[in-house]
């Protein structure tokens, strides 16, 4: 429902969320507040506000909607990499990555995680586990992966390590 509120741009968004919420709020479920925080959540992906939605993605309401889907971890863990920068929620973003790799050592978990490390400085790490990634998705049947995707960013990762000898030369 809230993909459809935003698929639809004819209409108030603002006001389908409130109704939106509204008829959670009627079916009341056990974790009311969690579901709520996701309709919140995605508001602020949607509108592009990666303050208010880092700071209610960290709130708890990941964990107990997706802590079993390795897929939604690994996804909200690369819109962090894609748009925040502050370190402690990184290191959040960090933690469902890796959980996504525990239970499932999908290529783009793996390709996510080594982004993650790299925005934090740790380039090392973060070639070793682009490297996993580029091996996992090179060995993948998956047709719709693309391997250049993945030399492409261990070859950006091999150049931020280029560039920080460099800085430190000078």
């Amino acid at each position: 429902e809230i993909y459809k509120i935003f698929d639809d741009t004819t209409g108030d968004q603002k006001a389908k969320l409130i109704a939106l919420k509204n008829t959670i709020k009627q079916i009341s479920p056990t974790d009311l507040d969690v579901f709520l925080a996701e309709v919140d959540c995605n508001n602020y992906f949607f509108s592009g506000n990666w303050s208010k939605f880092a700071e209610l993605s960290i709130s708890g309401f990941i964990e107990k909607l997706y802590w079993y889907q390795p897929y939604m971890l690994s996804a909200w863990a690369g819109h962090f990499f894609q748009h925040i920068d502050d370190k402690v929620k990184l290191q959040k973003a960090i933690l469902w990555v890796k959980r996504a790799i525990y239970l499932d050592d999908q290529p783009d978990f793996s390709l996510t995680y080594a982004h993650l490390l790299f925005k934090l400085g740790d380039i090392d790490k973060a070639i070793e586990t682009g490297t996993h990634a580029l091996n996992l998705a090179a060995k993948s049947k998956n047709p719709y992966l693309k391997v250049k995707d993945y030399e492409d960013a261990l070859k950006e990762f091999k150049q931020g390590v280029a560039n920080e000898k460099e800085v430190k030369t000078h």
